[in-house]
């Protein structure tokens, strides 16, 4: 795992790019497991601070029930436009707890935070999907092979 911070280290490219994609609209999708394993989706905004990934949640819903069971998470951007422009991205890792006094120290004007559920993304691998002209190119990071990309007509 590594921290949003050592991935703009290993991948500075990469992590601008997908970092783009998740800042540039508020509304993206969260992928947990269920307790039968099955997948499920929630809507979620994705936050950057301090050089972290971060996202909140109310106490006792479903994606932080899935989440205090099981770590595992993906995020997923929500495309902005139909011609996929900026690209798709995706981050998998793990969901660890953030503080709630943490995140009202970067949000002061919200003192509801105090009564939510926060977590920080450890990031296992990430990966954008952009379409150029004929072209869809899907550039990769991970904690084990670093940064590849495999183009495809």
């Amino acid at each position: 795992m590594a921290t949003w911070a050592e991935v703009e280290t290993q991948a500075p490219d990469v992590a601008a790019a997908i970092l783009a994609r998740f800042m540039g609209h508020p509304h993206h999708v969260l992928g947990t497991l269920n307790r039968d394993g099955a997948p499920r989706l929630s809507g979620i905004n994705v936050m950057h601070n301090e050089e972290i990934l971060w996202f909140g949640c109310m106490p006792s819903s479903r994606k932080g029930i899935d989440i205090e069971r099981d770590h595992r998470i993906s995020l997923h951007s929500a495309p902005l436009l139909e011609s996929l422009e900026g690209g798709d991205a995706v981050i998998s890792g793990l969901a660890r707890s953030l503080a709630p006094e943490r995140v009202l120290a970067w949000r002061p004007e919200t003192p509801e935070t105090e009564n939510g559920v926060f977590y920080e993304v450890d990031i296992s691998s990430m990966h954008l999907v952009e379409v150029r002209g004929e072209d869809l190119i899907v550039t990769m990071w991970d904690t084990e092979h670093g940064v590849r990309s495999v183009n495809r007509q």
